[in-house]
């Protein structure tokens, strides 16, 4: 079998069950060997072995033109074509932004459940509006359960629905409360087991009157929490909760036909996302305090919707639950990436192995609201990936029919836009780009001073060409292209320049589409976060601290956005700067009776009274043109109602501005570009 990594799991000296693969959950059921009067004390061992054991794939002519290529793209990055014989997690055989750690280990959550007589193994809930855009709504819960007997008798199935973070505290006891809304029970099985232990239930129940479950910046994300048990006579033999959420998603196209307008609860609303990477090396070290960061930091910066990159993790119970409570969509990709010439295995070896790692991602995150997608890889050609892609859709069929599948990232319209950085192209051509969805950009940006300091033994490296950066992922070539940082001098200067440089091409990125939204589903910008210290495309560094770009977020990715359209080119004395107003807002809120401004370093260039924004537009407001006496430093805008400030965003005008591609990075980037739609 293709695999990374197996296990063995025993109980005292009994060899229970072996497993292999990364993101399927092995249950056991250890009662018939506990449950015994002459041992009290008893140990579960697992051993696992073959981290890094892989078949070596044959290193044919196509193999080694992507390696070829591979290294004119990303030079100094290496590639690592053994990493397509697993599903295992394909950053950790090395990528462009973490280094080749095959870790094997227990890395999500071990729990031990204690039931009685029968157990609960999977419980699904669909809570599935009845009406498109009411709020409350009239709704119909469907639950799914299946379970196991190992003890004759009458077992019935009671199911409880409560209202979820509605703390109601009684004076008296000082008792956590939540308001019941509905109570169901039902009869599950016979006296006999002998039969069949299996155990199912197929039930919906409608309530009159719930609230939907909002992304944060359209509404509340309300939610419910479902608790089935399972009952014999009065006593209780096992019991199983599930928070869930009330709420509808689909796909609609766009003016050009793209299918890249999601629509939540009957409502168009546009992605303002980030790329999530996982969030450390060693995936079992991430800890709920982590997501916690992390995600607080995301939501913070305006961010709605995060893209579960293929390459990483299928993130643990945590993580979706914070995406929940936040109110922050995301999509899950399974673990296919960057097969570019190459393809992954075809055999019924690998596609079991993969079958049996989407179905259990499948039953583990399908009642999660926030998970709005599913999407098979990242940079995979759909037509040399048709059999992996297909066992996907085929699983996901029977497991969660009713949710959006993407086969893959790029297609049908979106881009991978790295043309900047990879192909050396200005960051300026942002403002042109047109796709109906881009959900990867980016430019690498050095960390903060203090997070450079913790990366090296001794002084760090002052200059880029220090060999000692490209250990750390720096692709100096091009960070020198983007930021020019002085060659000689402090590093604080190539640190601000660098972050300069990130900073001023997200938001020419994000903002060219959010002007567009319209015609556009969303922008999504690469990346959010970084698993280990190193130089990478990330807005926060592996210590938590933001770079420049994440402050720019605060601005430009706010659901209330005031921004300029302007030629980004170098301004002398005399010239005339030209701009457009926009207004953009995300929400489903209206604003009256505002007032715009826009200054040029400190002088007040334009004004505008008694402006209405609506909800869930983009519009252009105004324009103006200055005659410079000398170059500006600085546009600044900002939008206020009543005296209250509403919207600010800032342009720094200085950042250096770079020549086109070379020729030779435009063919190699043109290459690459055919490789991952192939």
């Amino acid at each position: 079998m293709r695999v990374c990594s197996r296990a063995a799991i025993w109980l005292d000296d009994r060899l229970l069950a072996t497993h292999a693969g990364m993101f399927s959950r092995q249950t056991l059921v250890l009662s018939p060997w506990i449950n015994t009067p002459d041992r009290t004390v008893h140990e579960l061992a697992i051993r696992i072995w073959g981290g890094g054991a892989l078949p070596k794939l044959p290193n044919g002519p196509g193999r080694r033109a992507v390696r070829w290529l591979a290294q004119r793209v990303s030079p100094g990055v290496e590639y690592f074509p053994d990493r397509m014989a697993t599903p295992k997690a394909q950053f950790s055989f090395g990528w462009d932004f973490s280094p080749r750690l095959l870790s094997a280990g227990i890395w999500d959550d071990v729990r031990l459940v204690i039931a009685r007589g029968a157990a609960i193994e999977d419980l699904q809930v669909l809570a599935e509006p009845l009406t498109e855009r009411d709020d409350p709504t009239p709704a119909r819960f469907h639950v799914r359960l299946s379970a196991r007997q190992w003890r004759a008798g009458q077992v019935e199935a009671e199911v409880k629905v409560e209202v979820e973070d509605k703390v109601e505290a009684e004076i008296e006891t000082g008792a956590r409360v939540r308001p019941l809304l509905a109570l169901h029970r039902v009869p599950l099985a016979t006296a006999s087991v002998s039969a069949d232990p299996n155990l199912s239930l197929s039930l919906s129940l409608d309530l009159a009157s719930v609230r939907r479950w909002w992304p944060w910046d359209q509404g509340e994300p309300c939610l419910y929490r479902v608790t089935v048990r399972l009952l014999a006579g009065d006593d209780v033999l096992d019991e199983l909760s599930q928070v869930i959420g009330v709420r509808s998603v689909r796909r609609a196209p766009l003016p050009d036909g793209a299918p890249w307008q999601f629509v939540v609860n009957g409502r168009p609303v546009f992605l303002r996302g980030a790329n999530w990477v996982p969030a450390d090396v060693l995936p079992g070290r991430v800890t709920e305090a982590d997501y916690e960061r992390l995600l607080g930091q995301a939501h913070a910066a305006g961010i709605n919707f995060l893209r579960v990159w293929g390459g990483g993790v299928r993130e643990k119970r945590a993580f979706w639950e914070l995406c929940d409570r936040l109110g922050i969509m995301a999509w899950q990709e399974f673990p296919l990436a960057c097969a570019f010439l190459d393809h992954y295995p075809r055999d019924a070896d690998y596609l079991a192995t993969l079958a049996q790692e989407v179905r259990s991602t499948a039953r583990l995150l399908r009642n999660h609201p926030s998970l709005i997608a599913w999407c098979g890889g990242n940079e995979i050609g759909r037509q040399r990936e048709a059999q992996p892609l297909a066992a996907i859709e085929a699983v996901l069929a029977a497991e969660d029919p009713g949710r959006i599948f993407i086969p893959a990232s790029p297609s049908d319209g979106d881009v991978h836009q790295w043309k900047l950085w990879h192909g050396f192209a200005p960051w300026t051509s942002l403002a042109e780009e047109q796709p109906p969805f881009m959900s990867e950009f980016g430019l690498q940006a050095l960390p903060n001073l203090a997070t450079v300091s913790q990366m090296f033994s001794g002084h760090p490296p002052r200059l880029l060409s220090d060999p000692r950066w490209r250990e750390r992922k720096a692709q100096a070539a091009k960070l020198q292209h983007y930021a020019n940082p002085p060659l000689e001098g402090d590093l604080g200067f190539a640190v601000a320049a660098s972050q300069r440089a990130q900073m001023t091409a997200l938001q020419v990125g994000i903002e060219a589409a959010r002007l567009r939204r319209s015609e556009c589903g969303g922008v999504v910008f690469w990346q959010l976060n970084e698993p280990w210290p190193a130089v990478t495309w990330s807005v926060i560094d592996r210590a938590g601290r933001p770079k420049s770009a994440y402050e720019m977020l605060r601005h430009s990715f706010q659901p209330l956005l005031i921004a300029a359209r302007f030629p980004w080119r170098r301004y002398a004395p005399g010239d005339v700067f030209e701009a457009e107003i926009w207004l953009v807002n995300d929400s489903a809120e209206a604003y009256r009776g505002c007032r715009a401004r826009a200054s040029l370093d400190y002088t007040t260039v334009w004004t505008l009274n008694d402006l209405g924004v609506a909800a869930g537009s983009a519009t252009r407001v105004g324009a103006f043109a200055f005659t410079l006496d000398q170059p500006a430093q600085s546009l600044t805008l900002r939008l206020s109602c009543d005296g209250a400030a509403l919207a600010a965003n800032r342009y720094r005008l200085a950042s250096h501005l770079t020549g086109p591609s070379p020729l030779r990075s435009r063919v190699i980037r043109w290459a690459a570009d055919r490789l991952v739609g192939g």
